[in-house]
C-alpha cells in the first residue's frame, strides 16, 4: 500500500463541466464515493497529454472483499457520460459502461433527467 497523491483521469468516461448543468451534481456525487483519506485502488491503462495517469477507480468495501467501480457508478447513476471515443483504456468494461448509460438515459436519470443533457466533449467545443 501506497499513500501517495496521484492526479488521475478517469478512463472510458467524462463528466459535466463545473459551468455545466449536472457539473456541481456529479462532483458532490464523486465525492461522496471517495471520502477523505479513502483508499482506492488504480488501474492505470494510460497517461494523457496533461501527465494524470488515465485509471478506472475501485474502492474496497470494508464489510467484504467486494470493489466499488467507481467509474462505473459515475455513469451508472447518470452522473458522467460513457466516452467511447476512449473506450480502449477500458477494454474489460467498455461494454458494461455503454449499457449503464443507456440505462441512465431510458430512466433519466442524473444529467440525463431534464431530456437534453450536452456531452461534456461537446460542451467544451462550444466553449472555448
Amino acid at each position: 500500500m501506497t499513500n501517495e497523491e496521484v492526479k488521475i483521469r478517469m478512463a472510458c468516461i467524462d463528466a459535466p463541466e463545473m459551468k455545466q448543468a449536472g457539473g456541481k451534481e456529479s462532483r458532490d456525487f464523486l465525492r461522496s464515493m471517495l471520502p477523505d483519506n479513502a483508499e482506492v485502488v488504480l488501474i492505470i491503462s494510460d497517461t494523457d497529454q496533461y501527465g494524470r495517469s488515465v485509471a478506472e477507480v475501485y474502492v474496497p468495501q470494508s464489510n467484504s472483499r467486494e470493489e466499488t467501480a467507481v467509474n462505473g457508478e459515475m455513469v451508472r447513476a447518470g452522473m458522467a457520460h460513457y466516452y467511447k471515443r476512449y473506450n480502449k483504456a477500458c477494454p474489460d468494461n467498455a461494454d458494461m459502461y455503454e449499457t449503464w448509460e443507456e440505462t441512465a438515459i431510458a430512466n433519466k436519470t442524473g444529467v440525463w433527467s431534464s431530456g437534453n443533457a450536452e456531452r461534456p466533449w461537446d460542451f467544451r467545443r462550444r466553449n472555448k
